[in-house]
């Protein structure tokens, strides 16, 4: 974790021109709602995918509820590869 991308929000990295960023304790407080926010506007204004890669697939499924309940269809979900 220490190649971290900064462009206006942090990620973990850049893979195949996706913007990753790697949950391992994901918490979806009023942080997390700020942060999901701008990564999202980070991605969309330069047409980048942003990707949450989760621990489990339960934490894939609470983070897509979490997603969703925002309105935030610019990131996407997924275990890592």
């Amino acid at each position: 974790m220490n190649n971290i991308l900064i462009i206006g929000a942090k990620f973990d990295g850049i893979s195949s021109s996706e913007l990753i960023d790697r949950k391992l304790n994901p918490v979806f407080s009023p942080k997390a709602v700020y942060q999901a926010t701008r990564q999202a506007a980070v991605g969309k204004r330069y047409k980048i995918p942003v990707i949450w890669e989760l621990p489990s697939q339960n934490a894939v499924y609470a983070a897509n509820r979490f997603l969703t309940a925002l309105n935030i269809p610019w990131i996407k979900t997924r275990l890592p590869k």
